[in-house]
């Protein structure tokens, strides 16, 4: 039986170290485009709201506010329940996907909204969608990034999701203003990028684990020599163990440690201190 101290599996090459630190995940990738292409839909469309229902529908400024307020405010009442399906479920790619499902078809019903009434509920099936979409796609992003790199994954994400609220309205003016087109059929294109983001979700992303931290050695039971040289199925080569025993042999950078059961070989890697007949805790991982 055998224990080393040294770093399992640490990267010592600079420009291997500087790759892995800014690699993003092909999901957070997929999941950015998807946020600024629904961005891109949401933001063009609500560009021109005010004109439609002002001008095209002959309704009030005050009926535009309710419009307003339902479009702000509906998403963050169904975000805890968005939440709550995508743990219940386990399932947090097929819950962002009835989100930006709803989403969708809000974009195209609303080419066939003549009425108040309907443009309300449209506005609100848009950001109820909004809502269930929010919480499982941010967890698709965490499951799919290391803690380390969570920020820059969430970075860039926001970074592509503000590319689409800042495209958005330009393309509606764009639209209306450059090329005269009619507020409907802004409305229509508007609506094609929120279908793509359907087929991106379900072709581009894959739900996907990232690894687990490593192993907390301060939370590791102190292990006994005996335990160690008893064969356990539970246990394997690279397993963290901790051990609490004399020095009672030292040569360079090994030692032997022994505690009342027996005595065991430690490799201490980097060398550290200690001589023979101190009393010192160990932890490191099972080499052999």
């Amino acid at each position: 039986m055998y224990i080393t101290l040294s770093d399992r599996g640490a990267t010592t090459d600079p420009a291997q170290k500087g790759r892995a630190a800014t690699r993003v995940s092909s999901t957070v990738i997929a999941l950015g485009i998807v946020s600024m292409f629904t961005d891109i839909s949401s933001a063009s469309g609500s560009a021109v709201q005010h004109l439609y229902i002002t001008a095209a529908m002959g309704r009030s400024t005050i009926a535009y506010g309710f419009i307003d307020g339902l479009y702000q405010g509906v998403s963050a009442v169904v975000r805890i329940g968005g939440g709550w399906a995508a743990d219940r479920s386990d399932q947090p790619k097929w819950v962002a996907f009835l989100g930006y499902g709803l989403s969708a078809v809000a974009r195209v019903w609303l080419l066939f909204a003549t009425g108040f009434g309907a443009v309300a509920t449209v506005v609100a099936v848009d950001r109820i969608g909004k809502g269930i979409r929010t919480t499982p796609r941010d967890a698709l992003i965490a499951d799919a990034t290391s803690v380390s790199q969570r920020g820059q994954a969430y970075g860039f994400h926001r970074a592509m999701d503000h590319a689409g609220s800042v495209a958005g309205p330009l393309v509606a003016g764009i639209l209306l203003g450059w090329a005269g087109l009619p507020t409907r059929t802004v409305f229509l294109l508007a609506a094609v990028p929120a279908v793509l983001t359907l087929i991106v979700l379900i072709f581009g992303i894959t739900e996907e684990k990232a690894p687990p931290a490593p192993a907390d050695q301060a939370a590791v039971p102190t292990h006994t020599v005996e335990s160690l040289t008893h064969f356990d199925p539970d246990r394997g080569l690279g397993d963290p163990v901790k051990l609490s025993g004399m020095i009672i042999s030292r040569r360079s950078a090994a030692i032997v440690l022994q505690d009342a059961t027996g005595g065991i070989a430690v490799d201490l890697q980097p060398r550290q201190a200690g001589t023979v007949g101190d009393t010192v805790e160990v932890r490191g991982f099972l080499v052999w």
